[in-house]
């Protein structure tokens, strides 16, 4: 009896370290397999990391090509491309597609989501084309169908299209392929071909007698329509005064060049004075180029050039250029006043409105002019009243006021030394309910009903470009200690028309920051300090104040405000950048504010993960 139970126990002991013994293994396995999945997941991560480094890298290669060598980029040098990234590497390839075809169907309103081509041979499996003037994004083609159609992007319009109405594309379709042991990731994005921007910040010059060059931009483009902003800033530290003579554009003496040839110059006489800053003295003047260079050859050399009546005055130029599609008047339109006098009724400083043929209904609209006033008589003093004294309108006679003068404008009396009797004003504003076939123009008030006054505006419209305006707040009138932010403008994500579209790296940003000063009283002279007065982004200056800029003692003086800008352009942008305008002043009683535009040159057409 005993027997058996030892026998039993001997049995159900075994039985039980068998049991134990197949847990153990369990576990085991489990736990190899936990690590073997999790191994697999950080793989899979260090994978995906990698053809994410692999896209950047590929769209930091094609955006600091050039219009001209961006095939060579696409098919060359990213293909070649391919680097270890931590324990996880990537390698690149890349095809260009540059196809032109007609809809070969009515796209027939704005909603639709397919598109059909008369062939859609050559056109990348995804990516963005451009309809007439829209540009859309869509995901496939079946056939010769687009399908997956996203519309107007980047503020262009969606609508309808006929028949035949031309389709084109230009861009390289990118394959980032990352892989972390046996884990394999793969992204695809398409980079498109345009539009590009060339940039220069120019160092003080002294300006001679003779054509003095204060900036070049030889900018590798092709041919087409080619928008310029300049901002041109004059000092001179000796007593006495400097006259820029005026001429029929482009005769005057301050010009705008392209390839050594003047395409535009100042129409009014441009006066700085001399000797410190005072009460009637102001030893700075800043004068604005807006133009459109249409039909401009291929790479063309843009440069701003000074030749004063006598030596003393110092120079300093900052410079835009953007090129578009020629004939573009779907991008771009510009038209320039031949100058108009006026008194103190409200009066257009075009000779007639701005037909604006070509601008269509549009999501948003975003209007810069350059506005140059001269007090040509100078027997009295007189002013262009504040917000009513130059304004930018939209369908005018009165239509809807867009932007304004922040402050009073004051012009002196006599062409003295004093050189209040001209000033360049830069205006901007972004119009987000254009409507049908809109007109713009800008409409000047002075306050003296006798003859003396004249004006002239240079008008840029600016459509299909992802932009956003800020304007800000007068900074309450005191002492404005350094580093004070005027404005600053966060940019919007998302696909969304009248506001920035998606922002993402391989962007470029241009920043063009209208800053105006005014004294209200005091008996102090009140300066903005060299390097003052500031475009700053991530925490860091970008671009400042060549010269200290001076306003007088009194509200009624005539060069108690000052008409200011800085440019700047962001070659490759993050995300969701922030863009901050700030200044200083040293006397109280200052008041200041900007109005800041960012142009988005958005370069992604779209980013898919296509495996796994």
């Amino acid at each position: 009896m005993q027997g058996r139970q030892t026998g039993s126990l001997l049995l159900a002991a075994i039985a039980l370290i068998v049991v134990i013994a197949g847990l153990v293994v369990s576990l085991n396995f489990l736990a190899v397999s936990d690590n073997a999945s999790g191994g697999a997941q950080a793989a899979s991560g260090r994978a995906l990391a990698a053809a994410k480094a692999g896209i950047e890298q590929a769209t930091r290669a094609l955006r600091s090509s050039t219009q001209a060598t961006f095939a060579l980029a696409c098919t060359v040098s990213v293909p070649a491309a391919s680097a270890a990234v931590g324990s996880g590497a990537f390698t690149l390839s890349a095809t260009r597609y540059n196809p032109s075809t007609t809809l070969g169907a009515a796209v027939a309103n704005a909603t639709a989501t397919s598109v059909q081509l008369t062939s859609s041979a050559g056109f990348a499996p995804h990516g963005t084309a451009i309809i007439d003037s829209e540009r859309i994004n869509y995901t496939g083609i079946s056939g010769n169908i687009l399908t997956g159609v996203t519309r107007g992007l980047s503020g262009t319009l969606a609508k309808a299209h006929t028949t035949a109405g031309p389709v084109t594309q230009d861009l390289c379709l990118v394959v980032s392929k990352g892989s972390s042991g046996n884990a394999l990731r793969q992204f695809e994005t398409a980079l498109l071909n345009g539009q590009w921007s060339e940039y220069i910040d120019g160092a003080s010059t002294p300006v001679l007698a003779a054509a003095t060059t204060l900036a070049t931009i030889n900018a590798t483009m092709p041919a087409g329509d080619n928008i310029i902003i300049a901002v041109v800033t004059l000092n001179k530290a000796t007593a006495g005064a400097v006259t820029f003579a005026p001429g029929v554009p482009p005769a005057g003496l301050l010009r705008l060049l392209r390839n050594g040839v003047a395409i535009e110059s100042n129409r009014y006489t441009v006066r700085v004075g001399g000797a410190a800053g005072s009460a009637t003295v102001r030893p700075e003047k800043t004068y604005f180029f807006v133009f459109k260079d249409s039909s401009a050859p291929a790479n063309p050399a843009y440069s701003i050039t000074a030749q004063g009546s006598a030596v003393g005055v110092n120079a300093e130029a900052k410079m835009l250029v953007i090129n578009g599609p020629a004939g573009s008047t779907s991008f771009s339109y510009f038209a320039s006043g031949p100058g108009v006098a006026f008194t103190n009724v409200t009066t257009s400083l075009l000779s007639a409105p701005l037909a604006t043929t070509g601008v269509r209904a549009e999501n948003f609209v975003l209007a810069i002019a350059a506005v140059h006033v001269e007090n040509a008589v100078g027997a009295a003093a007189r002013n262009l009243p504040v917000t009513t004294g130059l304004v930018l309108r939209r369908n005018p006679a009165p239509g809807t006021t867009l932007g304004s003068n922040q402050y009073v404008i004051g012009f002196g009396a006599g062409l003295a030394a004093n050189t209040a009797t001209d000033y360049s004003v830069l205006l901007s504003a972004l119009d987000t309910t254009p409507g049908v076939n809109p007109t713009y123009d800008v409409a000047a008030l002075g306050s003296a009903a006798t003859a003396g006054f004249n004006g002239t505006v240079d008008l840029l419209l600016i459509r299909g470009v992802g932009s956003v305006f800020f304007d800000s707040a007068s900074v309450t009138p005191v002492a404005i200690p350094p580093g004070t932010v005027l404005g600053s403008q966060v940019t919007t994500t998302g696909a969304t028309n009248g506001a920035f579209p998606w922002l993402v790296t391989g962007a470029a940003n241009l920043v063009i920051a209208g800053i105006n000063y005014s004294k209200t009283a005091g008996a102090a002279v009140s300066t903005t300090a060299i390097g003052e007065e500031e475009i700053i982004y991530n925490g860091v200056r970008q671009t400042s104040n060549t010269f200290a800029s001076t306003l007088c003692t009194s509200a009624t003086a005539p060069c108690n405000h000052f008409e200011s800008a800085l440019l700047w352009r962001q070659a490759i942008a993050p995300a969701t950048p922030t863009f901050s305008v700030q200044t200083s002043a040293s006397a109280a009683t200052t008041a200041a504010e900007t109005k800041l535009v960012v142009i988005n040159l958005d370069p992604i057409g779209d980013v898919l993960e296509v495996f796994p």
